[in-house]
Parts: C-alpha cells; sequence; structure tokens
C-alpha cells in the first residue's frame, strides 16, 4: 500500500546493501554458536532477495575455501523457498561436478517434492560422487514422488549406478515399485553376470524392505530354486536375499515365515 516512489526508493536501498562487505558478515555470523545471532543473520539475507543468492551461488562456484563453502550453503538455506528456483536454474547450465554436487546437497537440505525432480539430470552423469549426491538428496525431499521419479529413470542410468537406485526404491518403501522390480527380477538375462547378480540381490532386499504381500509368490519361488519361466534357477546369493526378503515380508504381514 505504499506509495510507488517509496517502493523504489526501498528496493534500490536493499541493491546497494548487496555488497561483498555485508555478504561477508552474514557468513560469520551464520557460523555462530548462538542461536538468536544465526536466525538473524538468515532473516537478513532472505530479505536482501534474489540479488545477493545469485551473488553467493556464483561465489559458491568459485571459492577454493571449504570452510567457506560449508558457510554460503548455510546462508543460502535460510532463504529456503526462496532460494529454490535459483538453485535448481544452475542445474540446467553446464557446471563443474563439484559445484553441481553442492546443488544437489543444497536442495537436498531445502527442496521439496516439487523441486525433486530438477535432480534427474544429475542421475545421468558419469561422476560417481555427484550422481549419489543427486539420489540423496531425492531420498530426502522426493517424499511420494521418489519411487515415480526413480523409476523413470532407471533405464537411462549407468549400470553400475542401478543397484544404488533399486536400493533408493526399497530404502524410501515406495509400493508403487513393486511392479516394477519384480519385472526386473522376472527378466533375467539368459547369461549371469556378477553385476546382474549384484542387482537380484537388492531387488530383493528392497522388495524386503518394502513388505509388499505382492511380491510373496515370486521370492517364494527364487528361495525354492526352482527355475522360472523356464529359465534356470537364481544364484544360491539371490536365494538368501530372497528368503530374508520372504521372512520379512511374512513376519510384518502376520503369517509364519516358511523355512
Amino acid at each position: 500500500g505504499k506509495p510507488a516512489d517509496i517502493k523504489n526508493e526501498s528496493v534500490e536501498t536493499i541493491n546497494q546493501l548487496v555488497c561483498p562487505e555485508n555478504t561477508s558478515i552474514l557468513l560469520q555470523e551464520i557460523e555462530s554458536p548462538d542461536q538468536q545471532r544465526r536466525e538473524n543473520a538468515g532473516r537478513v539475507f532472505t530479505s536482501l532477495g534474489s540479488t545477493a543468492i545469485d551473488d553467493l551461488l556464483d561465489q559458491l562456484r568459485t571459492t577454493t575455501d571449504s570452510n567457506e563453502r560449508v558457510q554460503i550453503m548455510h546462508l543460502i538455506s535460510t532463504a529456503r523457498e526462496k532460494a529454490l528456483p535459483l538453485i535448481t536454474g544452475r542445474i540446467k547450465k553446464e557446471e563443474p561436478w563439484f559445484y553441481l554436487r553442492n546443488i544437489a546437497y543444497l536442495l537436498g537440505q531445502i527442496g521439496n517434492a516439487d523441486s525433486t525432480r530438477a535432480l534427474v539430470p544429475l542421475l545421468y552423469r558419469s561422476n560417481e560422487k555427484l550422481r549419489n549426491e543427486a539420489l540423496k538428496s531425492i531420498y530426502r525431499v522426493g517424499g511420494d514422488q521418489r519411487g515415480k521419479i526413480l523409476m523413470e529413470a532407471y533405464p537411462s542410468v549407468d549400470e553400475e549406478f542401478k543397484p544404488g537406485i533399486i536400493e533408493v526404491l526399497g530404502q524410501s518403501k515406495a509400493a508403487d515399485a513393486v511392479p516394477f522390480l519384480m519385472d526386473l527380477l522376472k527378466n533375467k538375462p539368459l547369461i549371469a553376470s556378477a553385476t546382474r547378480t549384484t542387482l537380484e540381490e537388492k531387488i530383493c532386499s528392497a522388495l524386503g524392505m518394502i513388505g509388499s504381500p505382492d511380491a510373496i509368490d515370486l521370492l517364494s519361488d527364487i528361495t525354492a530354486t526352482k527355475s522360472f519361466l523356464g529359465l534356470r534357477a537364481y544364484p544360491e546369493k539371490v536365494k538368501a536375499a530372497a528368503a530374508r526378503a520372504l521372512i520379512t515380508i511374512q513376519t510384518k504381514a502376520g503369517q509364519s515365515p516358511e523355512r
């Protein structure tokens, strides 16, 4: 309800306050052992608006001081929802992996289910540390969208990264992923490999963590050493993982675990 000239002057004053000297003060205050001082620093930073957030995101890319990087991420985190569009916008650009890893971490701290999809392109990167950070952040803030997001990403990620996707589906207790995981188990290759065995173990474990009774019949077939759909029996490690998952599901469902 203020006149336009007062609004404009206020905006100009705020823009003048966004300077390296004041930002440095806030970076020091955000690490204060005093909670009130930290909260005050966060409120002041948030009030400075998108220019201050963008400046700090640029600084995060260029600084070589690890302590300073931590301070920057702590301060940016105080802006919460105001910072989200500016953070996700950085993922679309061609940036160094270590910078994108910090961006993924930030989203894992202040993101939400709506902003989680911005992390998906990072799952396809070749750098292991970067994609693992993105996966952890999806787990932290993806909510009930985690299953859908990870199932959609699964076909396009590196083979060596797929067990990690499966593990997070289990940790997320993504019930909507149960048919997907069962199909992966059924579609066995003719020639087994160590990588495939590891994947099958992870799938069985994930089904156990999710705890859906829908998986009981399939897990029972695996543990009984029967061939499934005409294919050879599963490796011993997979059968053992299936047996553990079966016990977990049956116990949860109030059934007597089969031996």
